[in-house]
């Protein structure tokens, strides 16, 4: 038995030395990528223009949201423009038969 324990424990050493060796080299990689040199490869270089293009965007999207803006007074002026129309064409309607009606009649009393 002591030989069984004089291996574990061996056994143990050398895994805790694989670990720590393991732990070092994760540690070694963080540090490669956090290093102040590695950054400038991963971004990507924007054109010098890119402010204005973004204003230029922005100025359209303000000019495209105030249309927007309007939307709903336009939509309830359009509904009652609508209202107005079909109240008329059923008036129409109404004349347009009596008037049939009327004539009708004329043409009976000949």
């Amino acid at each position: 038995m002591g030989n069984n324990k004089n291996e574990n424990t061996k056994k143990l050493s050398k895994g805790g030395k694989n670990q720590a060796t393991a732990n070092n080299k994760n540690n070694q990689a963080i540090e490669a990528t956090t290093n102040n040199e590695a950054w400038p490869l991963l971004t990507p270089q924007k054109p010098a223009d890119c402010a204005d293009n973004v204003l230029e965007k922005l100025s359209s999207l303000d000019t495209k949201m105030a249309t927007l803006e309007t939307f709903p007074k336009q939509m309830s002026e359009l509904a009652s423009t609508l209202k107005t129309f079909s109240s008329d064409v059923e008036l129409l309607h109404k004349e347009i038969k009596r008037l049939r009606e009327e004539n009708y009649s004329l043409r009976e009393k000949k």
